[in-house]
């Protein structure tokens, strides 16, 4: 029970990410956002570390893991936040929930699971809805085939894939809370690097005052949001965890239709409908 409420209270408040960088986007490059969002996240997961008393104990064995996780969540942070400067924050969202199959594949070849009929169906049926998704119905023309942010987007779902797969084990032998803040801390040095090499603090005063609530969004709620995700994988497994992603895309577009006016037009809907039966058709037992 505790690692699906994790996981549902995790995938919530990252549809609400994708509406913060959106807008954080309007006085900030990328990489001042990671920056800023992760110089205050990064002490918080070390507090949480602190006060839950969490054993620090980490073998030589395990850096090799999780520098790489590290370096998958840097490519994701980048790759999602410049791809919002390329397209929607409702495009992002749905976009994103080719996740859980992609992980589903990769549990398959990696992992060595079972990847039975019903994950296939799911895998076409959601193929099909991302390519609506992304040519909004105009598949005669082919200009939305350079879209370079939804391509990108596409990278981080399959990033995030790899991801999951790579930290499932070791965030069971060595606790979530520990191993989300190992794998944050090489992510706040990039962010830090491109603070000091953007001269961000001279422009930090000129910062709205909805630009700094969005950015305390990402960084608190966000923050806590991945250890969840991670107390839910390391209980579940990446492949059952991952069906949660696609609710993600449901709060996005709950709030990004009315506060940025994206459009919702039939090509969208169609496709993002395809994705959601697809992933939960993906994610049913095999036979």
């Amino acid at each position: 029970m505790i690692a699906h409420l994790s996981l549902l209270i995790a995938v919530v408040i990252w549809g609400g990410t994708f509406i913060a960088i959106k807008i954080c986007l309007q006085q900030l490059v990328p990489i001042e956002i990671i920056g800023l969002r992760f110089i205050v996240g990064l002490p918080l997961l070390a507090l949480l570390v602190y006060f839950s008393r969490v054993s620090w104990k980490i073998e030589r064995s395990d850096l090799p893991r999780l520098l790489f996780a590290s370096v998958m969540l840097v490519l994701q942070f980048l790759a999602q936040a410049y791809a919002l400067t390329m397209t929607t924050a409702t495009n992002t969202a749905w976009l994103v929930a080719v996740s859980p199959l992609a992980i589903a594949l990769l549990g398959a070849l990696v992992l060595k699971e079972h990847l039975g009929r019903e994950t296939i169906i799911g895998i076409s049926i959601a193929t099909i809805g991302v390519i609506l998704l992304v040519s909004k119905g105009r598949l005669a023309d082919l200009g939305w085939l350079r879209s370079i942010g939804d391509w990108m987007v596409l990278f981080s779902a399959i990033n995030w894939a790899i991801y999951a797969i790579s930290i499932r084990d070791i965030t069971r032998r060595r606790g979530p809370l520990l191993v989300t803040l190992l794998v944050y801390t090489p992510l706040t040095f990039v962010g830090i690097a491109g603070l000091i090499v953007s001269d961000t603090i001279t422009r930090l005063p000129d910062l709205s005052t909805a630009v700094w609530w969005w950015l305390l969004f990402l960084a608190v709620p966000g923050t806590i949001a991945h250890w969840l995700w991670n107390v839910g994988l390391s209980q579940i497994g990446a492949v059952k965890a991952g069906i949660y992603i696609y609710l993600e895309s449901v709060t996005t577009t709950i709030i990004a239709v009315p506060l940025l006016h994206e459009t919702f037009g039939w090509g969208t809907a169609i496709g993002a409908a395809l994705i959601i039966v697809g992933v939960q058709w993906g994610q049913r037992r095999g036979r």
